[in-house]
């Protein structure tokens, strides 16, 4: 039986140097908002260097005219560039018009003004590419899924961190957008052709996408408090108008000196949709029997899901002479072993909302799958007050479209030797699918920092955790922890004859001090020396940690969950001064 024990933590201050904070804050910001996108800001600037040796070449490759390098309407049978109007290429000047391939496009520009703002509009347009295959690709689960189990997801991060590079990618389209449309203005204003708006194709199609970008981007940006997720991903949906808009923006003919977006995204906007059928059809199942278990902060969901859906998951509960069995063997299939998530629909509640949960097992049968809804929104809050206000329990039909495995504990908690899982609430469920599928090959230290007494007792009655790693709990409620919590502690530790913090489980009444405990853990599990308290200030121990080589900690990995954002700082910091990956799973949706 693992044994535990409760204590209490000490806070320690320590001086900080400006200088050195500086530098650290500065390799966070880069290794978080710009070393992941390298790649996808070299295709940018590739799709950049394209349109303006297109645009600002010399002709036949590009438009400018020989003489004065403006970009002019001008009969010339040799090149690209002719007019096919009655009017004169002088008029069709005047008007804005450029004649491409026989199509009128508004990208005349005179003078030195003129052509900066054609440069930054058709720079805006081109670097959009990468972003918009983006925003589609990293929605496409059932491609995604696919991938993530080939040697592609090597080399394809995107296939692990989906929502950070879809927030990359949206914002950016969202500010591209207007920086691309301000600049055709201002160079029309310019040239008094501000008529070019309603009068060509790509001046209405541009105030249809400008009107609804907004709708998409603006609320999952700035509006999550103020907005419920149900209307912000309601509001997502306009991305359809958006991208139809842009397809009748730049006609095909314009190719190869534009026209490319029909294509492009057209091809998106094609596979997006065959994708969600897919899912729609092919990953989606029926729960006839599911059981609830109602708590102040939420709601626990088991449900027994078909073998379709645990081959997916990677589970094998049948025994040798095909009886189940109540401990899971490991198959490899999508997700490794780690359930991943799953969106799930109440239909009694709502039947058209489904919301994503992570995944964990029963302990007790790994054909069972359970989520864990905790009370944050409009719709958990509904199912805990449907559930609540019965007198009997419930065991209404329930869908689940899954399992997905595009997160990072998915892809990457096999691939450290050592791994840290830290957790804030909630967070627990996807570390607790870690510990199920890898805690027998691997060593797994748990650090969950949990307000809630009642998911504290449900949990510590339900998890199951790694016996050669170290499971600290940092409770940090107000609410005093049950007797029957403190007496089952305090019982097990003294009825060992050992109370002097020599146990793998430990509940501690504080916040997690990680400076000192991540380096810690480490170092305990590296020097095989229990004997001191890992929640701690040790320099001596800080110190030896540092000097550990590379390839020592190279086998190191932490992960998180959670929706702490001072925890997440923290453990940025910690990954950037240790040298240990640092994997986040967002809860930003």
């Amino acid at each position: 039986r693992i044994t535990t024990t409760i204590t209490t933590t000490t806070t320690t201050t320590t001086s900080s140097n400006p200088k050195r904070n500086l530098k650290l804050s500065l390799r966070i910001w880069y290794h978080q908002s710009i070393s992941p996108y390298t790649k996808i800001i070299f295709f940018q600037l590739l799709c950049m260097a394209y349109i303006l040796l297109m645009t600002f070449g010399p002709k036949p490759v590009g438009l400018a005219d020989p003489i004065s390098g403006d970009i002019v309407d001008i009969v010339d049978s040799t090149t690209t560039t002719t007019t096919t109007s009655t009017a004169s290429g002088e008029e069709n000047t005047r008007n804005g018009i450029v004649y491409v391939n026989g199509m009128a496009r508004a990208i005349v520009a005179v003078g030195g003004w003129q052509k900066f703002c054609l440069a930054i509009s058709r720079m805006s347009a081109f670097s959009m590419y990468p972003p918009l295959i983006i925003v589609f690709f990293t929605k496409m689960k059932a491609l995604q899924t696919f991938l993530a189990a080939t040697p592609l997801s090597i080399h394809c991060d995107m296939l692990h961190r989906g929502h950070d590079y879809h927030t990359y990618a949206g914002a950016y389209i969202v500010f591209d957008v207007w920086i691309h449309a301000l600049f055709h203005l201002l160079r029309w204003a310019d040239q008094e052709n501000l008529d070019l708006v309603w009068t060509t194709r790509v001046g209405r199609s541009g105030v249809c996408a400008l009107m609804v970008i907004p709708l998409i981007g603006v609320p999952m940006m700035y509006c999550k408090a103020q907005l419920s997720y149900e209307v912000r991903k309601g509001l997502h949906y306009c991305f359809y108008v958006f991208g139809i808009a842009l397809c009748f923006h730049v006609p095909t003919s314009a190719l190869p000196n534009g026209g490319f977006i029909v294509p492009v995204l057209g091809t998106c906007i094609v596979m997006y949709t065959l994708d969600a059928l897919w899912v729609y059809i092919f990953m989606t199942e029926k729960i006839e029997t599911t059981t609830f278990h109602v708590l102040s902060s939420g709601v626990r969901i088991s449900m027994p899901v078909s073998s379709r859906f645990q081959k997916r998951v990677g589970i094998n509960h049948n025994n040798n002479n095909g009886s189940s069995s109540t401990s899971s063997s490991r198959r490899g299939g999508r997700g490794g072993g780690v359930a991943g998530f799953a969106y799930l629909n109440i239909p009694w509640i709502n039947p058209h909302q489904w919301h994503p949960f992570s995944l964990f097992e029963d302990p007790h049968d790994p054909s069972i799958q359970q989520m864990f809804l905790l009370k944050n929104g409009d719709w958990t809050n509904a199912v805990h007050a449907a559930l609540e206000d019965r007198r009997s329990a419930t065991r209404r039909a329930c869908w689940i479209r899954g399992p997905f495995f595009a997160s990072p504990y998915s892809h990457n908690a096999c691939l450290y030797d050592h791994q840290i899982l830290v957790a804030s609430g909630i967070g627990i469920t996807p570390a607790l699918a870690a510990i199920r599928a890898l805690g027998e090959s691997r060593r797994m230290n748990l650090v969950w920092a949990v307000r809630d007494a009642e998911m504290l007792e449900f949990f510590l009655k339900h998890m199951y955790l790694n016996h050669d790693g170290w499971n600290l709990i940092f409770y940090t409620g107000k609410t005093p922890l049950p007797k029957s919590i403190q007496e089952e502690l305090l019982g097990s530790s003294s009825s060992n004859g050992n109370n002097n913090g020599e146990r793998n489980v430990k509940l501690v009444h504080g916040r997690p001090q990680l400076h000192h405990l991540i380096p810690n853990i480490i170092y305990g599990n590296e020097s095989d020396s229990p004997s001191f308290r890992l929640w701690e200030e040790s320099e001596e121990q800080t110190r030896v940690v540092k000097g550990l080589e590379d390839h020592v900690l190279a086998s190191w990995g932490m992960m998180y969950c959670g929706g702490s954002p001072d925890v997440l700082s923290a453990l940025r910091e910690i990954s950037m001064e240790f040298h240990v990956d640092l994997h986040v799973d967002s809860f930003a949706w």
